[in-house]
């Protein structure tokens, strides 16, 4: 990846954080490859407003709305057909600026700064592995979450890469209130903190849509943010945009999309990795109960709804056609904001 890419990937990342809003970045992992093409639209620019930095330790970033013509065609989405564009999307500008990167490395703490979880991601338990979903950001159990005592002094281990060294402590397991044991369980460790934390068993495969949604309790404990139209756009050698984020369209996720209970999972993302591929249409959700944060439930192009929930890709075949009226829907009847990044390319001689 080139360093202005790589730059740019990290800018965008600090824009979203800061805003709350992630639902930008959803199966934007990796930057996608730039299209050799013009832009689909001509633009009439007017200054509105200017915003102060989007991110505080990287760049100065501005944000400046601008308006499309009505009389010109919306870019088309990725995937289908081009009736998934048929509205006027609002455009905001975001200017960014190259910076050096030096750190790409990634560090592994010492073990006397790690904390419980980061010393003891896993957990072995009636042949099961339970893993903290994410060691860097996983707070701790909100105690009303919090279920019966299941077991005390279970024997938990951690490696000590830098001594080489295996380290062992005590915790004790709990159920998570309305959580299917065989899915997730809090801890609390003997040592330390002393506070219960969320381990969830990754390889647990749900038979269909709406025994994931019971065992995991989430009608009552997944919060979701707006959708975002994935639709990868250059405009000239110096902006492009990742696709179109739809206001206050979150509450379609049960009406439109987790609303048939039926629906068979396909195949598990570690047994066939071909039915999951990225999304066209998506929204970022946490789940407290389960130190889930910012993943993905989303439609791909090949007929799927699919989600990372418990950390490992599933998907339910609903089909093409109904994918496209999906898309089509949110498309007509929310507000959409188009985000065009732009930035000054690095002289021959830098």
């Amino acid at each position: 990846m080139k360093k202005s890419d790589r730059f740019i990937e990290k800018e965008i990342m600090s824009y979203v954080h800061e805003s709350g809003d992630f639902s930008k970045l959803i199966s934007q992992i990796k930057m996608p490859a730039i299209p050799n093409k013009e832009p689909k639209n001509n633009f009439k620019k007017h200054l509105y407003w200017a915003v102060p930095a989007l991110s505080c330790c990287l760049v100065f970033a501005i944000c400046l709305p601008f308006v499309l013509e009505k009389n010109q065609t919306s870019p088309t989405s990725s995937g289908l057909s081009d009736t998934a564009s048929a509205s006027d999307y609002e455009n905001i500008y975001v200017e960014i600026s190259e910076e050096d990167l030096s750190s790409d490395t990634s560090f592994v703490l010492p073990w006397e700064l790690k904390t419980n979880i980061q010393r003891y991601s896993s957990l072995n338990y009636l042949d099961s592995t339970y893993d903290v979903f994410n060691t860097n950001y996983t707070p701790a159990l909100d105690e009303n979450y919090l279920g019966s005592l299941i077991k005390e002094g279970v024997s938990i281990s951690g490696f000590d890469i830098y001594e080489e060294t295996m380290h062992s402590t005590f915790v004790d397991i709990y159920e998570i209130k309305n959580i299917n044991q065989a899915c997730a369980l809090a801890i609390k460790f003997n040592e330390g903190d002393m506070k219960y934390y969320p381990y969830l068993n990754n390889s647990y495969q749900f038979n269909t849509l709406g025994e994931m949604i019971d065992k995991l309790n989430l009608k009552e404990y997944l919060t979701n943010k707006d959708f975002f139209l994935s639709d990868y756009v250059e405009y000239g050698d110096n902006a492009f945009s990742y696709g179109v984020n739809f206001v206050d369209s979150k509450e379609i996720l049960w009406s439109l999309i987790l609303n048939d209970s039926s629906l068979s999972l396909s195949n598990a993302y570690l047994v066939d990795k071909s039915t999951y591929s990225s999304t066209i249409l998506s929204s970022s959700i946490d789940i407290d109960a389960l130190g889930i944060y910012n993943v993905s439930i989303g439609l791909n192009k090949d007929g799927y709804i699919q989600t990372n929930i418990l950390g490992v890709g599933k998907t339910f075949y609903i089909g093409t056609e109904r994918i496209q009226s999906i898309i089509d829907y949110v498309s007509n009847n929310y507000h959409g904001q188009r985000i065009i990044y732009y930035y000054e390319l690095p002289t021959s001689e830098e």
